[in-house]
C-alpha cells in the first residue's frame, strides 16, 4: 500500500509540475504578444505623427504656392 500512495503521489507532483510548466510558457506567450502589441503601438503613433507632418508640410507648399500664383497675377 505505500508503495501505490508513493506512486500516485509521484503522478500527482509531476502533473502539477507539467502544469507549472504550461503556466510559465503560457505567460512567456503573453509577455511576448504584450511587447509585439505596445511594439506595433508605437509604430502607429509614429507613423501618424509622420502622416500628419507630412500634411501640414504639403498644406504650406500649397499655400506658399497659391501666395506666388496671386502675386503674379
Amino acid at each position: 500500500m505505500v508503495v501505490v500512495r508513493f506512486a500516485a503521489d509521484n503522478t500527482h507532483e509531476s502533473n502539477m509540475e507539467s502544469i507549472s510548466g504550461v503556466e510559465r510558457e503560457i505567460d512567456k506567450v503573453l509577455s511576448k504578444f504584450t511587447g509585439i502589441n505596445e511594439h506595433a503601438d508605437r509604430v502607429l503613433q509614429d507613423l501618424s505623427r509622420n502622416i500628419e507632418s507630412l500634411k501640414n508640410e504639403l498644406d504650406t507648399g500649397k499655400l506658399q504656392i497659391m501666395t506666388q500664383v496671386t502675386a503674379h497675377e
